[in-house]
């Protein structure tokens, strides 16, 4: 789906990345309502502007759940953004639940999702990015992976 949703533009190396944002064909994403990006070491703080887009959208209909109540605050942590494929094979040597192929990271349309930060419930937090994440993949908008410590998705 990534190869699709980005016409098959593949990120090899940092020349191919540098090259996407001059053509702005990446964008840079920070926080936003509903979410903080945390410091990336792995992968780095762009998405393709469809991308970046959805997530805003997630972040909004994320808080928009929590409304009115005492976690209207709460927040996820994107722990992941687009990678090159040189970053994808480090990785590969430290994390076994790195894709063995090509990522969807490579394409700039993915990120992982390590937490949800809350005041009160934990519970009532996650429930409202469960919530979130199963209304925007209904509507057509992201695929979800479950992953060994944190929510892979790909916004098509």
């Amino acid at each position: 789906m990534a190869k699709n949703t980005t016409k098959n533009r593949f990120i090899e190396d940092k020349k191919t990345l540098n090259q996407l944002l001059k053509e702005d064909y990446l964008t840079k994403i920070s926080d936003s309502d509903g979410y903080h990006i945390q410091g990336l070491t792995n992968s780095s703080k762009h998405l393709t502007p469809l991308a970046k887009q959805r997530l805003i959208e997630l972040g909004t209909i994320f808080r928009e759940n929590l409304k009115n109540t005492p976690d209207a605050k709460s927040y996820f942590i994107v722990s992941s953004g687009t990678r090159t494929e040189v970053q994808q094979q480090e990785l590969r040597k430290i994390n076994d639940n790195t894709t063995k192929g090509k990522s969807t990271h490579s394409y700039g349309v993915s990120v992982d999702i390590s937490r949800v930060v809350y005041k009160r419930s934990c519970k009532n937090s996650l429930k409202a990015l469960e919530k979130a994440i199963d209304q925007m993949q209904g509507e057509g908008k992201l695929l979800i992976c479950p992953e060994t410590g944190c929510i892979h998705l790909t916004f098509i």
